[in-house]
């Protein structure tokens, strides 16, 4: 652990440094964007489960009122729509969010290749 601890160890890594300092903050934010989509798409994919299992439920409820001769309140069905359009809205909202950062992450591929 010598090498690491020597002062033409430290002057390399500070040429190193100084000289690509561009590239260290190009990855820094290639970085940074990868986390940010990466939590988006995982946002996106627990909203999209999330809506499939409440449709789901949904849908059994709405089968079983009808074959017991039971009328649904239109409150349940007004819940359902609304449930649906904020999940969609959300979605949306979620791939805007991802499709920023990954145009910025394909600014970046394409500036290194």
């Amino acid at each position: 652990m010598e090498e690491f601890s020597g002062e033409s160890f430290r002057n390399d890594i500070s040429s190193f440094v100084n000289s690509d300092i561009d590239e260290l903050l190009w990855y820094r934010e290639l970085v940074h964007c990868r986390s940010m989509w990466s939590k988006w798409a995982k946002r996106i994919s627990r909203a999209v489960l999330s809506f499939m299992v409440f449709e789901g439920i949904c849908t059994v409820v709405f089968f079983v009122r009808k074959a017991m001769d039971r009328p649904t309140q239109p409150y349940v069905l007004l819940s359902s729509i609304v449930v649906t359009v904020l999940a969609a809205g959300f979605c949306i909202c979620c791939a805007v969010a991802m499709n920023q950062f990954y145009e910025k992450i394909s600014e970046y591929r394409d500036k290194v290749l």
